[in-house]
């Protein structure tokens, strides 16, 4: 996948398999010049019933792969 670039900064996002673009709260954070990602959480928090489920996951793993990828469980 290729790295999106949004007010110089470039992120490298992750497929879940899913062919959807997905982002970690902390490159949300940093797309958004938040201070850290709990910022992320609260702003999805107060504002989570502008999402559908489809539009979220809770990650309880993250790694990277030998190619640098995010890998994820559930």
């Amino acid at each position: 996948m290729k790295a999106l670039t949004f007010k110089k900064h470039s992120i490298l996002p992750f497929d879940n398999g899913d062919g959807k673009i997905w982002f970690t709260s902390a490159h949300m954070a940093e797309l958004l010049e938040y201070a850290d990602e709990k910022s992320v959480n609260r702003l999805y928090n107060r504002n989570k019933n502008e999402f559908t489920d489809e539009m979220s996951r809770v990650v309880s793993v993250t790694s990277r792969n030998k190619n640098k990828e995010i890998q994820f469980k559930f």
